[in-house]
């Protein structure tokens, strides 16, 4: 999910005396919202909440976010689904 694309462009604006000034955009570098750290405290949050359904839940949060074209909650969220397909593996007690 996380594609870096380098967007370094340049535009020009013409200002209303003529003058032309140039735009720079700087690449930008896709990091994850959240550190691994959250990711598992809200997974825990949602197994305690929903148990194995806390997939689903989180399933359909990552969707809702790809249809409102929110990639970075797109994202947050694959973290927390791998994060609870990891703890649900683990046995209990551990």
């Amino acid at each position: 999910m996380s594609i870096e694309q380098d967007i370094s462009t340049s535009s020009r604006r013409r200002q209303k005396s003529g003058a032309t000034v140039q735009l720079l955009r700087v690449a930008r570098r896709s990091s994850p919202m959240l550190q691994a750290p959250d990711a598992i405290q809200i997974a825990h949050t949602l197994i305690e909440k929903y148990g194995a359904a806390a997939i689903a839940f989180a399933r359909d949060r990552a969707a809702r976010a790809i249809e409102v074209g929110d990639d970075l909650a797109a994202e947050s969220w694959q973290s927390v689904i791998e994060a609870t397909r990891a703890l649900l593996r683990q046995p209990a007690g551990v």
